[in-house]
């Protein structure tokens, strides 16, 4: 949605409820006969976390004595300084503001705090797809949260022998950027395949056959943008869409080495945050 709005400009103008009376006089718009029958609100819900999942973390949190204290101390309220904190919820001090307690979880905003013994698991759940730190933290801020998660995954990330073992190879020639005035404007591509975002005004490709192909350039003429080929034999310079060529690859490289499944190891890295 993001990226189909780019390319346009928005002017934002209120309007007052008295000039658009339909949406006011739909939202003020009374139900009779009391309650509606089996309907459940949720007025705020845990996303990304399976039910069967938060029933253990609620029983792990209800044995785990630093989160009880924690639990205690978001209901009965923040003491007025830090120095007059439990010992036990010092770390959670800058952040007190966005922790609540929901069916006996507890949130850091939309992010579950996972108790100790807990947390080894999920840092193996994020860590799948053998993704490095800034993957790894990107999956995390969506969903789970303890304190020194960023060190423990640094700690992961060192010791990941599959990982490690697929570094990329030090880069011969430094991948020059292309400048673009407005979103769209200049596509690269590797394996050619349009997307939704519309039609470019340069498209950079390789040189491959089917781009230059008799119906490719008719293609070209007819949606009127123009084709720019990197140099022969050297893909580096169409940096991104090789870039991500490699990151498919190793991904791949990195199933293969772990003997882990290759679909779940790809649908990991398709959902990653950018």
């Amino acid at each position: 949605m993001l990226l189909r709005i780019q390319k346009y400009g928005f002017t934002v103008k209120y309007v007052p409820g008295k000039d658009i009376p339909i949406a006011v006089g739909l939202s003020h718009l009374p139900i009779h006969g009391g309650e509606i029958p089996n309907i459940k609100v949720t007025i705020h819900e845990i996303a990304g976390v399976s039910e069967s999942r938060l029933e253990k973390i609620r029983d792990m949190t209800k044995c785990n004595e630093t989160l009880q204290v924690l639990t205690s101390t978001v209901a009965n309220g923040w003491p007025q300084y830090r120095n007059q904190c439990p010992e036990d919820t010092v770390p959670f001090w800058n952040f007190r503001d966005e922790i609540v307690v929901l069916n006996g979880v507890l949130l850091k905003g939309n992010r579950v705090i996972i108790p100790k013994n807990k947390q080894e698991e999920g840092l193996m759940k994020i860590h799948t797809g053998h993704q490095g730190n800034e993957k790894c933290r990107l999956r995390a801020r969506d969903t789970v949260y303890w304190c020194g998660i960023n060190a423990d995954f640094d700690n992961m990330v060192k010791k990941c022998n599959v990982r490690q073992h697929n570094q990329p190879a030090q880069q011969k020639e430094e991948l020059v950027p292309i400048d673009a005035i407005h979103p769209w404007e200049i596509v690269g591509s590797d394996m050619f395949h349009w997307r939704e975002f519309g039609i470019p005004d340069i498209f950079i490709s390789d040189n491959a056959r089917q781009y230059d192909s008799a119906e490719f350039r008719k293609f070209e003429a007819e949606y009127e943008f123009k084709q720019e080929t990197s140099s022969p034999i050297y893909p580096q310079c169409n940096g991104k869409a090789e870039r991500y060529v490699g990151v498919v690859k190793k991904t791949l490289q990195k199933a293969y080495e772990a003997r882990e499944d290759s679909p779940s190891h790809c649908s990991v890295f398709v959902r990653l945050p950018s």
